[in-house]
């Protein structure tokens, strides 16, 4: 693990007192303070695994999205994320309408669309064959995590689809990898 991990748990924690109060906090916080830049990533993912089930126990779903969602926006706003969306606002220009877009780039880029919703789905695992690209990637296979700890690969990719089709959207999480399924897979609606 790494000083950007330990980073990365504060600010979900700092996210779970913004929305949930601090006493919500304390309780999903809990064991974090043995986490340390030389903890291993299955410590990492075995605690966050953790503290997503107390997360679910403690709060309502709408508040898990308020929590979770808006750090996925954070995540997208900078480093290798950023030059993601950037270079698919580019590649978006290049075409007529979003129709002829997302059929020329459907199959490349992992789009089908049914109607008014396009299904964004991310099959190929990340290097070493892990199910998540982020801290959640040191969970053992035979283990699953809770969707919750997705919703912020929700804000991303939501921040991904609204800026490269310049407007509003609302994204869904159908599945994800870690917590069980083949692959990642969200829902985004026209």
């Amino acid at each position: 693990m790494g000083e950007h991990e330990v980073f990365l748990i504060n600010e979900i924690g700092g996210s779970v007192g913004d929305y949930a109060g601090e006493k919500v906090k304390k309780e999903f916080m809990k064991g974090s303070e043995k986490l340390t830049a030389d903890s291993s990533s299955r410590e990492i993912a075995e605690w966050l695994k953790g503290a997503m089930e107390r997360l679910d126990a403690l709060v309502d779903e709408e508040t898990r999205i308020r929590i979770m969602e808006p750090l996925g926006y954070h995540c997208a706003d900078g480093g290798y994320p950023r030059k993601w969306i950037d270079e698919a606002v580019e590649e978006r220009k290049k075409y007529k309408n979003v129709d002829e877009f997302l059929e020329a780039k459907a199959e490349e880029w992992g789009y089908s669309r049914e109607g008014d919703v396009v299904y964004h789905t991310i099959s190929k695992p990340p290097p070493g064959g892990a199910r998540c690209v982020c801290m959640g990637k040191g969970l053992p296979a035979e283990e699953t995590m809770s969707r919750t700890y997705c919703l912020c690969s929700r804000g991303l990719v939501k921040r991904y689809w609204e800026e490269v089709l310049g407007k509003p959207l609302r994204v869904e999480l159908v599945h994800s990898a870690i917590s069980g399924a083949k692959e990642c897979r969200f829902a985004i609606h026209l």
